[in-house]
């Protein structure tokens, strides 16, 4: 028993090691996207014996309502005829997503240490192809042989900033997040990881590191102002600067984007919410619509993803997913509540939720030690002895 759980233990390292590593340098390897889920679907196998679900009732009719609804889904789906290879592929999406949060690795922190780790190689990767562009002063070669191989995009903002928009970045706004509030302080990592995160000039990345800061700040606030009687007038002081930098930027930066990336957003949730508000349009519906700016004809992935699972599933399978999912999170403590919560937050203007980057976010925010303890022997049901 010993010899087969040491070898269960060293597979599951190694499925992950592929994943992650995998998922980090996509870009510039495109090939190695391939390699993505199957090894974090043979991750998640190896952990299954480990699965502990929340003990309440309540939360287990709830999870058991949303599983019936998800058997209307697929059989109303296959009644509308939609093809069956999209049925499948979001039936899977909406079945790991909760699944993911009743994974409990007791091996995590090796894991979460090769995490950061990649996540500060491709920090380096990015910061370097910044680097060369800026030397160069020119991105028009780069920029040609990303698009032509599907990693992404690099380009200049403004003449001089580069932005490195390719494959394989949004996990590294979860890192920079997840290393500081793992140690409470700035160490040589995270501070890469977050020139990284700079450096790939994704604005919902940057609008994600604002929430962080302003969370931090604010516990950092209240502890001050509980223990020092002039500390208000400081943090007053803070609160003005901080908005007298922030509200200019913000502002340029949505004036910028309302003429391409918004006018499109817009668009394109004007096309996926045109749908049976109720129990959706089906699961892997077909979107065929012409716009100004775009033509969708069978798409799977969009900007707005999460109005496309709308579209899908409505609004009473939206909020029973929710449900299913957020309570499970709210559970384990409130820090990592917070932390998924930024991470929706960001992820709702990118392709970066329902996916395969949600699933990762999820493992690491679950078990990741350092965020918090949870009591779950009382907390959970557990398919293990251990």
């Amino acid at each position: 028993m010993v010899i087969k759980k040491d070898v269960i233990a060293k597979c599951s390292l190694i499925s992950w090691v592929i994943a992650i590593g995998a998922y980090f340098f996509q870009f510039p390897f495109s090939k190695l996207s391939a390699l993505i889920l199957p090894f974090l679907f043979l991750y998640i196998s190896l952990q299954i014996p480990q699965i502990k679900i929340l003990k309440s009732k309540k939360y287990l009719f709830l999870l058991l309502t949303f599983f019936i609804f998800l058997i209307f889904l697929v059989n109303r789906s296959i009644f509308l005829e939609i093809d069956f290879k999209r049925i499948l592929r979001f039936t899977v999406i909406l079945l790991i997503i909760p699944l993911s949060f009743f994974i409990r690795d007791n091996n995590f922190s090796a894991k979460k240490e090769i995490f950061l780790n990649l996540a500060m190689v491709k920090s380096i990767i990015l910061i370097a192809f910044g680097l060369i562009i800026i030397y160069f002063g020119d991105f028009g070669h780069f920029r040609n042989w990303a698009q032509y191989f599907g990693l992404g995009d690099i380009y200049f903002l403004n003449r001089f900033i580069p932005k490195i928009q390719v494959q394989g970045n949004a996990l590294l706004v979860v890192a920079f997040m997840l290393d500081y509030l793992s140690i409470k302080k700035f160490t040589l990592r995270n501070i890469i990881i977050l020139v990284g995160v700079l450096a790939a000039g994704n604005f919902a990345y940057i609008l994600a590191l604002i929430a962080f800061a302003s969370w931090q700040f604010g516990k950092y606030a209240l502890h001050l102002i509980k223990t020092n009687k002039y500390a208000k007038y400081i943090v007053a002081a803070a609160l003005i600067i901080g908005a007298l930098v922030l509200i200019p930027y913000i502002s340029v930066k949505i004036e910028e984007k309302s003429s391409v990336s918004n006018a499109v957003r817009i668009e394109q949730a004007l096309v996926l919410l045109n749908a049976n508000p109720i129990i959706g349009d089906g699961l892997g519906c077909w979107v065929a619509a012409h716009t100004q700016s775009l033509n969708y004809n069978g798409e799977v992935y969009f900007e707005l993803q999460t109005l496309y699972i709308f579209k899908q599933i409505g609004i009473i399978g939206l909020g029973l997913f929710y449900a299913v999912t957020l309570k499970p999170m709210y559970a384990t403590g409130k820090t990592r509540f917070i932390l998924y919560l930024i991470y929706l937050f960001f992820s709702f203007w990118n392709p970066y939720c329902f996916d395969i980057t949600q699933v990762i976010t999820i493992l690491l925010i679950i078990n990741t030690s350092q965020l918090g303890e949870r009591n779950d022997k009382s907390s959970y049901y557990s398919l293990s002895s251990g």
